[in-house]
């Protein structure tokens, strides 16, 4: 599947995306924003933007905010002006940037090219910072997964593309980063759960055949698991954040560790 084939399955999205997708930890913000020393002079690239939901937490906090997003529907959800880039292909100039933030993105971007980009825009001493927000209940985790399938109109194809990322040392170089986690959690009513569920890009359009299999398939896991009309997901922002070295210590694709004898 090309990258502008993964691009496009986020259209028609949008919407369910911008209003439904989990939020990042203040906490965790606020540590990248110390960490990293950032301050108004300093120049953050949210790479994979989306809506923009990850680069709005640094405006204001630093002097300027990248946030580069090949999707043109995502582009024009966002709160503020955003770039027609990719992770590979950012369109910033040489050493321009302090901090690299990237969020949920990060496993459709092509590694070797993208990896070779974070290089060039970054200054040296510059930071990357990695954030994920999973769901913490592994019944609730467990269940949700089961319904992934390509029976209720899960995208197995491009499922897979998603879980052929290299390890996050790929990207740093090396494997002595932060790795933090910040604990929070979501009441979520129905609408919420599935339309948080119908954004991600491997789920069913409406206009699947198989859109109202996964609808009743999600909804006998939100009854299962919800306490009157919502249901309480406990979850945790995970943020991995290092500065970026410019050789890679011996480091694999495939995984992530030191391969030389």
């Amino acid at each position: 599947m090309s990258a502008l084939a993964t691009v496009q399955n986020f259209s028609g999205k949008v919407a369910d995306y911008a209003a439904h997708r989990w939020n990042y930890a203040p906490a965790a913000i606020e540590h990248i924003v110390q960490t990293a020393q950032l301050t108004a002079g300093s120049v953050v690239a949210d790479i994979g933007a989306g809506t923009g939901m990850l680069g709005e937490h640094f405006l204001g906090r630093a002097g300027r905010v990248f946030a580069i997003e090949p999707n043109a529907e995502m582009r024009q959800a966002a709160s503020f002006e955003m770039l027609d880039g990719r992770s590979d292909a950012t369109t910033l100039p040489d050493r321009s940037v302090d901090l690299i933030a990237v969020g949920r993105a990060i496993h459709w971007f092509p590694p070797e090219s993208t990896k070779a980009e974070f290089r060039r825009i970054l200054k040296p001493g510059g930071y990357l910072a990695v954030l994920r927000i999973p769901c913490a209940d592994e019944n609730l985790l467990a269940a949700l997964n089961a319904i992934k399938t390509e029976e209720n109109g899960w995208n197995r194809e491009l499922n897979e593309i998603r879980k052929r990322q290299p390890p996050l040392e790929f990207y740093f170089g090396h494997n002595e980063f932060e790795r933090l986690r910040f604990s929070s959690f979501v009441r979520e009513s129905w609408q919420e759960f599935f339309g948080r569920l119908c954004s991600f890009a491997v789920a069913p359009t409406p206009a699947h055949p198989r859109f109202a299999a996964f609808q009743q398939a999600a909804r006998e896991v939100f009854d299962r698991f919800r306490s009157g009309e919502y249901l309480t997901v406990p979850l945790a922002t995970e943020l991995y954040l290092g500065r970026i070295t410019q050789d890679d210590r011996g480091l694999s694709l495939r995984t992530g560790t030191n391969d030389t004898p």
